[in-house]
């Protein structure tokens, strides 16, 4: 998943030292590392090519959230702030409509059937995977970071990365932002947040949270992104030792935990689930949920 953010992020930021693909491994190596640090330069944050609580938010994704988004299978009747976060991408991604309110943290019917109809898009993409119920676990939770890139935080001052490129490009789309589009808050962008939401007659406070997001879904012109090929499950590394595994504490493989240590070079798929089993003392859930 996080192979796929990078090629996501280094295919959209301005940077002259992006220079081809990277392969979607599952296995954190040396390209990993680089592009990693890629990212890291570009948001002028330490180039430490591992990825930890600092780096996770240029993807867009908070870490102080509880649950985390990402950890468990959301299911009708579900609430937190996981669900949240769910609400907020739905409506960053033309569900506004369909949900028909802002983020509220409860599961209800217009989530669950927004995350239905979430589903068949992906598919209509090119993805696959998805089946056809109300629950989003994986491969959905991955095909929501790649698609919907914005509404895992309020971006704001010193809220720089991925989200913030996509509210920009919504932004642009509408008329309110002139560029560049660069990922950055800076000026520019408070600004077309501003005139965005005295339009939209909310708080025009330059800050893009629930409400925004809501209203940024209803008048939405920024289409997604290309069919993406990301969602494969990742090969097995048996070449890196399971002892590599207490490098990450979290039970799926996804960005987003509080309990997330950070990822660093010999880290894969395998090294993660062995962790869950160990801890937990069961499988992990299978991905066709």
């Amino acid at each position: 998943m996080l192979q796929a953010l990078c090629n996501l992020m280094l295919g959209s930021i301005p940077s002259p030292s992006v220079s081809a693909i990277l392969p979607i491994s599952g296995l954190f190596d040396a390209s990993t590392g680089r592009a990693v640090a890629t990212v890291q330069s570009y948001f002028g944050t330490a180039q430490t090519g591992t990825v930890g609580t600092e780096t996770f938010l240029l993807f867009g994704h908070g870490t102080g959230t509880h649950p985390p988004y990402g950890s468990r299978r959301l299911k009708l009747g579900d609430s937190g702030a996981d669900v949240t976060i769910l609400q907020n991408r739905l409506n960053c991604f033309h569900y506004a409509g369909a949900l028909g309110h802002r983020a509220n943290g409860s599961y209800d019917t217009a989530t669950a059937a927004c995350v239905i109809a979430f589903k068949k898009r992906a598919e209509e993409l090119g993805d696959s995977g998805f089946p056809r119920n109300t629950t989003l676990g994986e491969p959905a939770y991955n095909a929501s970071w790649l698609y919907m890139a914005a509404g895992g935080r309020s971006i704001g001052p010193g809220c720089d990365g991925l989200d913030t490129l996509f509210v920009q490009l919504a932004l642009q789309s509408l008329g309110y932002y002139p560029g560049p589009a660069n990922g950055y808050y800076d000026s520019a962008a408070r600004q077309a947040i501003q005139a965005f939401q005295a339009a939209c007659r909310i708080a025009a406070d330059g800050i893009a949270g629930p409400e925004t997001f809501y209203q940024m879904g209803l008048h939405g012109k920024l289409l997604p992104p290309s069919p993406l090929s990301h969602l494969l499950e990742p090969r097995p590394c048996s070449a890196v030792p399971h002892s590599c595994a207490h490098h990450g504490r979290h039970r799926h493989i996804v960005p987003g935990s509080s309990m997330f240590r950070g990822l660093r070079r010999g880290c894969c798929a395998e090294d993660i689930r062995h962790l869950h089993q160990r801890r937990c003392g069961r499988q992990q859930p299978p991905h066709a949920q």
